[in-house]
């Protein structure tokens, strides 16, 4: 039977709650037998990460334990660099039978920039059956210019009502640092991970 499969990646430095709820509110909005949780070793975006490659796969894994449909996924850390997704989204598609359907979770910040992603075209039109997009609060999204930008994607998006939680990682490691608590931002077994292993100070 066709299975309807999400992933979203990150470098996940470290999971939060915002990563959980929309797992959570797509998996349930949109019906996915499964949602891989690819773990990237270094964005394309970024030039370095805070806590170690084995220190963030164990996060991930707290975060979704207990999660039904949630799975880890070694997909990019098996693999050479870059990390792009369009060619995470090939390999993820060479795994599946060839009646599932494969969606990309994103949030809107996200979607206003994948215009100008490495292969963006290809990525949409090729590899994924749609895209699951989270607004976020304060993030303005134009539909009318991105569909000029890349006609047809309107017709691949679906929204996720979630509720609002405008968290961040990099606005919990700056918390951290400066000595605030991030408790109620993250899953209590990654946050007792974080204070385990004294990371993000």
């Amino acid at each position: 039977m066709p299975q309807k499969v999400g992933f979203f990646g990150g470098t996940f430095d470290p999971p939060h709650l915002g990563h959980l709820s929309l797992a959570i509110h797509a998996t349930g909005q949109m019906n996915l037998d499964r949602l891989l949780w690819v773990l990237t070793p270094i964005s394309p975006f970024k030039n370095q990460t805070h806590a170690n490659l084995e220190q963030r796969i164990q996060m991930v894994k707290l975060t979704i334990e207990g999660q039904p449909v949630s799975e880890y996924c070694s997909i990019d850390v098996e693999r050479d660099p870059p990390y792009y997704t369009c060619d995470t989204a090939c390999l993820i598609k060479q795994t599946l039978s060839p009646d599932d359907k494969l969606y990309f979770l994103l949030g809107a910040d996200s979607l206003t920039g994948l215009p100008k992603w490495y292969h963006a075209t290809e990525l949409v039109h090729e590899y994924l059956d749609g895209l699951i997009v989270a607004r976020r609060p304060g993030t303005p999204l134009d539909l009318t210019k991105l569909n000029e930008q890349m006609p047809g994607i309107g017709q691949k998006i679906s929204f996720v009502d979630m509720p609002c939680i405008d968290i961040s990682s990099r606005d919990i490691r700056k918390k951290s640092k400066s000595g605030k608590s991030t408790k109620k931002y993250m899953p209590p077994p990654v946050y007792q991970f974080i204070n385990e292993f004294n990371l993000y100070i």
